[in-house]
C-alpha cells in the first residue's frame, strides 16, 4: 500500500467561466510545485531525522529497539531502519488535479514498510510520515503561490480573444 499526503481546496474560480481552464491549469501547476517542494526540498527529509521525534510528535520507540538499530545500522533516525524507506521515498510521485469545484494534491510514496504497524499497534508509521507542521505547510504554500501566480500571468498573456465582425 502507498502512503500519500492530500491537500484539497473547494470552490469556483473568482472570475467568469472564460478563465476557468486557465485557473485550473494554474492551480495544477501550483499544487505540483508544492508537492515537489515537500518531496525534494526539505520536509520529506526532515521526517527521517532525529529532530522529527519532536517536530512531528512521533511515538517514542522502545530503548531495546533503538539499541538494536544503533548496533546494526549506526543511527537512531526515526522511520528508518536500513534506509530503504528513505531511499524509496525520494522517488515519490506528485499528482495534482483541479476542476471548477475543487483542486487537490497527492504525493505518493512507494514505501510499503511505512504501512507496517508493529505488534500491539502502538506506532503508526503512515501517520508519522504524513504529519505536517506549520513550517512545512508555509514552505509548500509559498511554492504553490509563486507557481500559481506565474502560471496564471502567463496564461492571461497567451489568451486569445476572438472579436466578432
Amino acid at each position: 500500500m502507498l502512503n500519500y499526503i492530500q491537500i484539497t481546496t473547494r470552490g469556483p474560480a473568482p472570475w467568469g467561466r472564460g478563465y476557468q481552464s486557465a485557473f485550473n491549469e494554474a492551480m495544477r501547476t501550483g499544487w505540483r510545485r508544492a508537492g515537489r517542494v515537500w518531496l525534494h526540498e526539505g520536509p520529506r527529509e526532515l521526517h527521517f531525522q532525529p529532530s522529527a521525534l519532536y517536530r512531528y510528535g512521533y511515538t517514542p520507540r522502545t530503548p531495546a529497539y533503538e539499541k538494536k538499530k544503533y548496533a546494526k545500522h549506526g543511527h537512531k533516525n526515526p522511520l528508518m531502519f536500513s534506509g530503504t524507506s528513505f531511499a524509496r521515498s525520494a522517488a515519490g510521485t506528485v499528482r495534482a488535479t483541479a476542476t471548477s469545484a475543487r483542486s487537490q494534491l497527492r504525493v505518493t510514496l512507494n514505501t510499503p514498510a511505512l504501512n507496517y504497524i508493529p505488534k500491539g499497534g502502538r506506532i503508526n508509521m503512515r501517520e508519522e510520515i504524513t504529519a505536517q507542521n506549520p513550517a512545512d505547510l508555509n514552505l509548500m504554500a509559498e511554492g504553490h503561490a509563486l507557481a500559481f501566480e506565474v502560471s496564471l500571468a502567463t496564461a492571461a498573456l497567451e489568451k486569445v480573444v476572438k472579436i466578432k465582425r
